[in-house]
């Protein structure tokens, strides 16, 4: 039997956050189905559409601050896709 599809959510950690230049966060990403009740496995890749404000590791999903600005952080899943949810961060 495979995976519960119906109803995919996606949980991202942190939703946000404010970062001085140089600190770091590491974002967490998961699929759920089944309304959430059902974990799915994912090979999550991470983007920043500003890595002049927050640079991102793609693979771990480290967020470096780099310069003051704001920036959205995106996982997207090799199977699920991009994910409706992102990481808001501000850099101060």
């Amino acid at each position: 039997m495979g995976a519960c599809t119906d109803e995919l959510q996606t949980r991202v950690a942190p939703s946000m956050t404010t970062l001085s230049v140089g600190q770091r966060v590491t974002a967490q990403a998961e699929f759920r189905g089944c309304g959430g009740r059902e974990r799915l496995v994912d090979r999550v890749t991470w983007s920043s559409d500003a890595p002049a404000v927050a640079r991102v590791d793609s693979t771990t999903g480290e967020i470096t601050a780099v310069a003051p600005g704001r920036a959205e952080v995106v996982p997207t899943g090799a199977r699920y896709g991009r994910a409706p949810v992102s990481v808001q961060v501000e850099v101060r």
